[in-house]
């Protein structure tokens, strides 16, 4: 069973992916905000974060690293709602944001999320690069 952190600004989708990873036996952890999220982070140990492309409240970098000096080796995996400069995509890797993946059609960012939580319970999450 994973733990996972969900920051999202778009409330319908967090809502089904929390349902549907907590149907699949994880334990999931909503917020809307990144100060929020870095709360929860001093609370609790994750297995990975799933987070949009655009924060509120804060830059994905600093959200990033901030995450890190809690969490070092914490997987995150970063939806973006438009298409990423390469320059950008440097900038977020080496801040150790393991994919950034296109937003799939809503009908399908669940089923999305659901296989990577899968595959992060069963060892085999080790994306080799951005998506």
């Amino acid at each position: 069973m994973a733990h996972v952190l969900i920051l999202s600004f778009d409330g319908i989708a967090a809502e089904r992916l929390q349902r549907s990873l907590r149907e699949a036996g994880h334990r999931v952890c909503c917020c809307e905000r990144a100060h929020q999220a870095l709360r929860r982070l001093r609370l609790w140990r994750f297995d990975l974060v799933w987070m949009n492309g655009s924060l509120a409240g804060m830059d994905e970098l600093q959200f990033l690293r901030r995450l890190w000096l809690r969490q070092p080796h914490l997987p995150v995996i970063m939806i973006a709602d438009e298409e990423i400069s390469p320059r950008r995509r440097l900038q977020l890797k080496s801040q150790g944001v393991k994919m950034v993946l296109m937003r799939p059609p809503r009908p399908h960012l669940v089923a999305v999320m659901t296989d990577v939580c899968g595959a992060l319970e069963r060892g085999v999450l080790t994306p080799p690069a951005f998506v």
